[in-house]
């Protein structure tokens, strides 16, 4: 008995001696396939993050760019043309008028962007909803007809500091914007 026990076992480790050497290039090419894989997905992935930070930035740039432009050469927007600048697309500066004076307000994206609290007021002519104090869409608008002097005070107050915290880079059409005293129709 003993010495068939030792010969099945003599056996058993002639067999995987044999097996073991068969075995390894197996498995160290599977594990390099897959590493290979593993590399070329991260790869993939670390280039498509690249690219897209790329886009970004250069739309980025792009905006900074175009509101340089516009500070240096201030132009006359029509309504229709402000609402382009309401943050929504980051190629382009972040815009409003108080009072039809065209600000960048790209500087307070946090404030006047699309995730911040006044940005019904990014993108057009928001005189109302200054002097109201009130960041209802309906008050986002120039027409300030039937507006008391204390709140065209607190109008004048906001176009006071909007206008030495934020450079100017053109006004609205002025035909579009129908003067404070004008009466209602």
């Amino acid at each position: 008995d003993e010495s068939t026990a030792v010969n099945q076992h003599t056996d058993m480790k002639a067999v995987s001696d044999a097996t073991a050497p068969d075995l390894l290039p197996d498995m160290f090419s599977s594990v390099s396939e897959v590493l290979g894989v593993v590399l070329a997905i991260l790869a993939g992935c670390g280039a498509a993050t690249a690219i897209q930070r790329w886009r970004l930035w250069r739309r980025i740039a792009k905006a900074k760019a175009e509101g340089e432009q516009l500070r240096n050469n201030p132009r006359i927007f029509t309504p229709a043309e402000l609402r382009a600048y309401n943050g929504t697309n980051i190629s382009r500066p972040l815009l409003l008028a108080l009072k039809g004076r065209v600000l960048d307000v790209s500087a307070g994206e946090e404030y006047y962007g699309p995730n911040g609290p006044y940005k019904v007021m990014a993108g057009r002519d928001a005189s109302k909803a200054f002097a109201m104090m009130s960041l209802k869409e309906e008050d986002a608008h120039a027409d300030l007809t039937g507006v008391e002097a204390d709140h065209l005070k607190i109008l004048d107050d906001w176009y006071d500091k909007l206008t030495k915290k934020y450079p100017t880079c053109g006004r609205v059409e002025l035909s579009e914007r129908p003067p404070a005293n004008a009466p209602a129709t």
